[in-house]
């Protein structure tokens, strides 16, 4: 019989803390055995994914809304129900849809109300993935023009909400205008990012 296990006889002389202290050194051992295992192998591949790893069109994601004080459930109904944009990241080309997301929402504008009809782009397509990673992307920003179809589309009130999420990055913009007609989200490093989507003031 090894010595690490005691025979039945033994066993039954032990008193009662013995045998309490003999199965919690054979579990406290177990728990290391499989930290190390699942630090080696981890079950799920992204656990052991180097953050340096190259950026795709499947790391980003992009939400935009339209909002105003004038919008109503008809709006919700005349809105386009898809948007095709084009703009950069850094001198990096990107592409992607915006979908409407078919529900009217409300957010706050400096502690006022404004219903916004939101839009989503679940991923981007890079035509130039080498160029983006060469470049970098955190410290880059995201330019897109405005979406024509939506100017003016809640009154005089209009303004947008924008909100870029990089792998776990967030970054947002906060309500805005959009006075020249580029909308602009900076992609900031993880430690001065946000850390989740909240109701963001301008």
């Amino acid at each position: 019989m090894s010595p690490l296990i005691p025979t039945r006889t033994q066993w039954k002389r032990w008193s009662l803390p013995s045998k309490a202290t003999y199965i919690g050194v054979w579990l406290c051992s177990l728990t290391i055995m499989l930290a190390v295992v699942f630090y080696l192998w981890p079950l799920s591949p992204g656990w052991s994914q180097p953050t340096n790893a190259p950026f795709q069109g499947k790391d980003f994601r992009l939400r935009f809304a339209v909002a105003g004080h004038s919008i109503i459930e008809q709006d919700l109904q005349d809105a386009p129900r898809a948007i095709s944009c084009r703009g950069t990241i850094g001198v990096a080309d990107v592409k992607f849809d915006l979908r409407i997301i078919p529900t009217i929402t409300h957010g706050y504008s400096r502690s006022t109300p404004m219903p916004q009809i939101w839009y989503e782009a679940e991923h981007f397509d890079i035509p130039n993935p080498d160029l983006l990673n060469r470049q970098g992307v955190v410290g880059q920003r995201l330019r897109f023009m405005l979406p024509t179809e939506l100017r003016n589309f809640g009154g005089p009130s209009t303004k947008f909400l924008a909100e870029l999420f990089v792998r776990d990055i967030w970054c947002p913009t906060g309500y805005d205008s959009f006075e020249n007609g580029t909308v602009e989200i900076e992609i900031r490093p993880p430690a001065s990012a946000a850390l989740g989507p909240r109701v963001f003031a301008g």
